[in-house]
């Protein structure tokens, strides 16, 4: 029994209803439709994470110089 196999044999309370709806909408127009969505806060986040990298790395530097 595969994991799939297993997911469809638990009741239909255990079955995730994201799951079902990826099966039944997800479709090459509606993944072309939020692409352009998904690219933007993919590149939103990773700006963050660098932020935060920039920010507490300084932070370290500053600490770092008064303690010696």
């Amino acid at each position: 029994m595969g994991g799939a196999a297993l997911i469809m044999d638990r009741p239909p309370f255990y079955y995730p209803k994201c799951l079902h709806e990826v099966r039944t909408e997800c479709s090459a127009s509606v993944i072309s439709k939020y692409r352009f969505l998904w690219l933007n806060l993919s590149e939103l986040l990773q700006s963050l994470g660098n932020a935060y990298a920039r920010t507490y790395s300084t932070l370290c530097i500053f600490i770092c110089k008064k303690t010696s």
